[in-house]
C-alpha cells in the first residue's frame, strides 16, 4: 500500500512539474510575442527547431484569407526574438498554406496549393544565413498538365530565386514558372 501511495505521489509530482513547465513556457512566449498572434482564428503557430539548437522556434502565419504575413521567432537566450517578417506566399487567398516545415538546419519550407482547379502546388525554400539574413533560395512549382482528357502528366519546375526576404523585399525579383510552350 505504501508503494502504491509513493507511486501516485511521484506521478502527481511529475504531472505537476510538466504542466507548470509547459504553462510557464507558454506564458513566456505570450509575453514576448505580439499579442495579436494569440488570435487563433487569424493566425497559425507552428513549433519547430529551425536552427537545430534544441530550442523550439515559432513560425506564425495568417490563416487562409486572414492576411498575408509570416513571422519567424527564434528562441534565444534572451527569449523569443523576431528573426523574419515577410509575406506568407498565399497571394491574397489564391493559394492556401498546406504545411510549414524545416527539412534541415536553417531551412524553412512553405508549401502551398492553389485554391481552385488546376492543382498547382508551390514550395518556397527559405534558408537562414549568417547575420540573421533569410534568403529565398528557390521555388518548386508542381503542376498537372492535361493535353486531353486521357493524357495528363505532372510537371515540376525549380526556379532559383536567391534574394533576401524581409518586410521590405522587392518582389519584382521573384521569378514565376515558365510557360510550357517556352521550353
Amino acid at each position: 500500500m505504501i508503494n502504491v501511495l509513493k507511486t501516485i505521489n511521484l506521478l502527481v509530482f511529475v504531472f505537476m512539474f510538466l504542466y507548470n513547465t509547459t504553462c510557464n513556457k507558454q506564458r513566456v512566449f505570450n509575453q514576448q510575442i505580439d499579442s495579436r498572434f494569440l488570435d487563433t482564428l487569424s493566425f497559425s503557430i507552428e513549433d519547430m527547431d529551425i536552427n537545430r539548437d534544441g530550442k523550439i522556434d515559432k513560425v506564425i502565419f495568417h490563416k487562409f484569407i486572414q492576411g498575408d504575413s509570416l513571422f519567424v521567432y527564434e528562441n534565444t537566450q534572451k527569449g523569443y526574438q523576431l528573426s523574419l517578417k515577410t509575406i506568407n506566399f498565399t497571394s491574397d487567398g489564391l493559394f492556401v498554406i498546406d504545411s510549414v516545415f524545416s527539412p534541415k538546419k536553417n531551412e524553412l519550407v512553405i508549401a502551398t496549393y492553389f485554391n481552385g482547379s488546376g492543382g498547382m502546388k508551390i514550395k518556397e525554400h527559405i534558408r537562414r544565413e549568417r547575420f540573421k539574413k533569410w534568403i529565398l533560395s528557390y521555388t518548386s512549382f508542381e503542376r498537372t498538365i492535361c493535353l486531353d482528357e486521357n493524357n495528363c502528366f505532372e510537371r515540376i519546375q525549380i526556379v532559383y530565386q536567391n534574394f533576401e526576404l524581409n518586410e521590405n523585399t522587392d518582389w519584382r525579383k521573384y521569378h514565376y514558372f515558365s510557360d510550357i510552350n517556352e521550353q
